[in-house]
């Protein structure tokens, strides 16, 4: 008799970062794999690797920089934070893809439920979906040039995708309002500060950086310390988005366990 494949994923906060087990399941000869995922230890090795990562970026371009050792640049471009294509933005794409596929999750659970703001889970792991794509593959950089000269955008807005983005964040955050404040109180603070981080890096410090960027400020350049702030902020606000949907996740009747099955 062919046994049915399952792996089921279960969130908790055990003590190491994951937990493989296998047992046979006592039904038709039901093969069972059980990982556990802890959320608080989960968190705690992604905030690391974020910091480690932008750290290694920042120290390397900061000696290339002030000191002139070119010798080392491709080692500093496969971390620079400023860069595509290397392992600080492959790890921000994977954040934000595991961003998505939780919140597809949660929305595919409360669409069993008929719960009103299921689109909006859906909706949301499709923004993060783009976001995810847009880091791998730098999709806004390329409107930059066409923004700039259009509206001859200057200054804070020097980086000019971000006279598109603005609005529509506005328009998302009108639409959302009545979503975030059904979640949970830990929830809710939790979602709201990851959005603060996130929209603070991504647009604030962008605009700082594009300010600077064109007008020259001073003679000291400070333009490696702006990037670094604005990508760890990013960073770290998805860390804390991931630590507040595992979270959530948990505290949900029946979503402590996620079951995958192949027929």
């Amino acid at each position: 008799m062919e046994r049915d494949r399952q792996i089921v994923c279960h969130l908790g906060h055990a003590a190491s970062l994951s937990r493989l087990s296998f047992s046979p399941g006592s039904h038709h000869g039901r093969l069972k794999m059980k990982i556990e995922i802890p959320v608080r230890k989960l968190t705690e090795w992604l905030a690391i690797i974020t910091v480690a990562l932008n750290g290694i970026g920042f120290t390397g371009r900061a000696v290339e920089h002030y000191l002139g050792y070119k010798e080392h640049s491709q080692f500093v471009r496969l971390f620079h934070v400023a860069d595509e294509a290397n392992m600080t933005s492959f790890f921000s794409s994977l954040l934000l893809l595991f961003s998505a596929i939780l919140l597809a999750l949660i929305a595919r659970w409360k669409s069993g439920l008929g719960d009103p703001f299921k689109r909006h889970w859906a909706i949301l792991s499709g923004i993060f979906f783009y976001i995810c794509l847009d880091e791998a593959c730098a999709i806004h950089e390329i409107t930059i040039k066409p923004l700039r000269s259009l509206f001859g955008a200057t200054g804070f807005f020097y980086y000019s995708w971000v006279i598109i983005a603005i609005p529509l964040l506005i328009l998302l955050a009108v639409m959302y309002f009545r979503f975030v404040f059904s979640l949970p109180p830990k929830t809710r603070l939790i979602v709201i500060v990851a959005g603060s981080l996130f929209v603070s890096g991504a647009l604030g410090f962008e605009m700082l950086g594009g300010y600077y960027q064109d007008k020259k400020v001073g003679n000291l350049d400070i333009y490696p310390f702006l990037i670094t702030i604005e990508e760890l902020l990013e960073n770290v606000g998805i860390v804390v988005f991931i630590y507040g949907l595992t979270s959530y996740m948990k505290s949900l009747p029946n979503l402590k366990e996620i079951l995958i099955e192949f027929e």
